[in-house]
């Protein structure tokens, strides 16, 4: 049985945009990732009262990730009337569609405690696996952790977005948010399964041998030993704990390095 929404904003923050006061578009996760996602994974963590360390939450919400999108501009989903209405009945649905997805997930799995998923990864992401996986096949560790978002987009099909790096997990069925089985057609990606990463620190443990090369571009003309576009908010997560890998900041960051937290808060006025 498909699931049938109640609330029409939860529902496009789920699957395509959602307009702000009818003028300015925030997409839905299955578009790509911005405020429509930052607002969506904002209602799981309310709902399933997920809580990170303060250093390493979730990339969502740093202010290069919420800069980058548009700030806090016109956009702002999270000061949009309509959302702060809709909170409360947003993070119950979720919740909801959580257990109905659960049933799904055991008429479609039945007898597996865990579904095998993969996660397809391209160029800087791609390039970061890789070297995480070197360092670990150098030290003759079983392992690499990197840090995630809370929620994560996976497949079971290995045709789908083959890119450069797979990842193959087992991932247990109750951290599994949601499907393409658990609503109608065309709501999300075909084959596509929403994985919760709940833990307190963010990061995944993935076992080096998951790890493939699926394409030879990854291997013959991009050197993942060296990061090349600075300016890639992906380098403001530490994807890394277990390695001892050091990431080039971009430029920006650096300026206020060593600048103390309240000569920052009063720059704008005077000088330190």
């Amino acid at each position: 049985m498909k699931y049938k929404f109640k609330n029409k904003l939860l529902y496009k923050l789920i699957s395509h945009n959602y307009n702000i006061n009818n003028h300015s578009a925030v997409y839905g996760l299955t578009v790509g990732k911005g405020l429509g996602s930052a607002a969506l994974t904002f209602l799981v963590k309310r709902a399933f009262n997920i809580h990170r360390l303060p250093t390493l939450e979730d990339r969502h919400f740093t202010n290069s990730f919420i800069n980058l999108h548009g700030g806090l501009g016109k956009n702002n989903i999270f000061i949009c009337e309509e959302f702060l209405e809709n909170l409360e009945d947003m993070t119950n649905e979720i919740v909801v569609i959580y257990r109905h997805t659960q049933v799904e997930l055991d008429k479609s799995y039945p007898k597996q405690k865990c579904i095998l998923l993969i996660r397809n990864l391209k160029e800087e992401y791609a390039g970061l696996i890789l070297k995480l996986k070197d360092n670990a096949d150098e030290k003759g560790e079983k392992y690499i952790e990197i840090s995630s978002d809370i929620i994560n987009c996976f497949t079971d099909d290995s045709n789908t977005y083959g890119y450069h790096v797979a990842i193959k997990l087992d991932v247990p069925k109750r951290d599994i948010l949601y499907f393409d089985k658990t609503f109608k057609q065309d709501t999300i990606e075909n084959n596509e399964f929403i994985v919760l990463n709940d833990s307190t620190n963010g990061l995944w443990k993935i076992p080096v041998d998951s790890i493939s090369t699926t394409s030879k571009v990854i291997e013959s003309t991009y050197n993942y030993n060296e990061i090349k576009d600075k300016d890639s908010y992906y380098y403001y997560v530490d994807f890394s704990s277990s390695n001892d890998i050091e990431f080039t900041l971009p430029t920006k960051k650096l300026n206020n390095k060593n600048e103390s937290l309240l000569c920052r808060f009063v720059k704008r006025f005077t000088t330190c």
